[in-house]
């Protein structure tokens, strides 16, 4: 399936039912990444799956340009993988993913050109960490606010962002939620991390004009 692979899991980005291809595929320790084609307007969902049928339970999280939006826990020895479509505002509302045009201003009291923020802007990461599972707790939604402008001396033209759409109803309601602890208790970092660069496939076919150097 295309998508990224990396130490026993794999992660891909679908949009309309479709899995994005996956260009420039880097590794590098723990981190898994690469280049997938968003297109404005269109919804999309993030996916990862345990391919080890591992006996280890695994807490999953979903950053959208570097915003925590949406995570889940996969107990051990599943085989079925998680699906993220959008946050989870509250038991039974959730605020589907959407890629979108990323605002510029000038104006320097709106937005700061030097944010170390915006590093994270048109990025998709999952970070699947190993733990162990502990007793239930109150389910606490997920803020879903749009991003504001970006300055256009930030050097983003062209980039992409995610926004919300309209709150809508789930067909099952979550009302609690588990508590985890590091099944390492030495190690807590991310036992693998993905990370998916979205931009426009015109961007991304003309990488080397220096579209997606920033």
């Amino acid at each position: 399936m295309p998508g990224l692979s990396h130490k026993n899991f794999s992660a891909w980005i679908t949009m309309d039912k479709a899995v994005l291809p996956v260009y420039q595929e880097q590794k590098e320790n723990n981190t898994c990444s690469g280049w997938i084609p968003s297109s404005v307007g269109q919804n999309f969902s993030v996916w990862w799956k345990d391919d080890s049928k591992s006996r280890i339970a695994t807490s999953g999280h979903v950053f959208i340009d570097g915003r925590d939006v949406a995570s889940a826990i996969m107990r051990a020895g599943r085989t079925k993988p998680v699906e993220r479509s959008g946050a989870k505002t509250s038991a039974r509302q959730l605020k589907p993913f959407i890629f979108s045009v990323l605002n510029l201003t000038d104006d320097d009291s709106i937005a700061n050109p030097c944010d170390p923020a915006l590093q994270e802007m048109g990025t998709i990461k999952v970070e699947i960490t190993r733990v162990k599972i502990g007793d239930e707790v109150p389910f606490n939604g997920y803020e879903a606010q749009d991003h504001g402008p970006v300055h256009e001396r930030a050097k983003k033209l062209g980039a992409h962002c995610t926004s919300f759409g309209p709150s809508k109803r789930t067909a099952s309601s979550r009302t609690v939620a588990v508590s985890t602890a590091p099944y390492d208790k030495h190690n807590s970092d991310p036992h693998v991390t993905f990370i998916f660069k979205y931009r426009s496939a015109g961007c991304i076919s003309f990488r080397s004009a220096n579209c997606l150097l920033n």
